[in-house]
């Protein structure tokens, strides 16, 4: 069995303190990042970065090619209009599980969502969250 995790959100706060504790398990972490600049908390030989997005499946099969396991951990905390917030945490939740499904070997999805979750009628955030875990859900059977 593999022992890579695919990593979404690699360089968020939340993301980089999950690809450090991987590592110190033993495990190789392959994280999903949209920036190229130097990320110190990603600086680790078991570490492996890939530029893209979750609005492209050429990246999300560059990441999870091989992978045992996919932390999924990207997404939009802040915006201005429902569609930000429906483009990363709906449809990017979307094309990570389509892409997860066509793996000949299908990798443990493990979803960092939010609280808010619960209450979709709190604001455009709670309610794109909620939407996104009805699509795992959806999909667990």
């Amino acid at each position: 069995m593999s022992r890579t995790v695919a990593l979404t959100g690699a360089s968020g706060f939340i993301g980089q303190t999950i690809a450090q504790r991987l590592c110190q398990a033993g495990w190789k972490v392959r994280g999903l990042v949209r920036t190229s600049k130097n990320i110190p908390g990603l600086q680790h030989p078991d570490i492996s970065l890939i530029h893209g997005s979750l609005d492209n499946t050429e990246s999300l099969n560059r990441l999870l090619q091989g992978c045992a396991s996919i932390v999924h951990c990207a997404g939009a905390i802040r915006g201005s209009r429902k569609e930000d917030f429906v483009r990363a945490n709906v449809e990017g939740v979307s094309n990570l599980l389509n892409v997860c499904l066509s793996q000949p070997n299908l990798p443990r999805f493990v979803h960092l969502s939010s609280l808010a979750a619960r209450e979709p009628s709190l604001s455009p955030y709670a309610w794109s969250k909620h939407e996104g875990e009805r699509l795992i859900r959806q999909q667990a059977g």
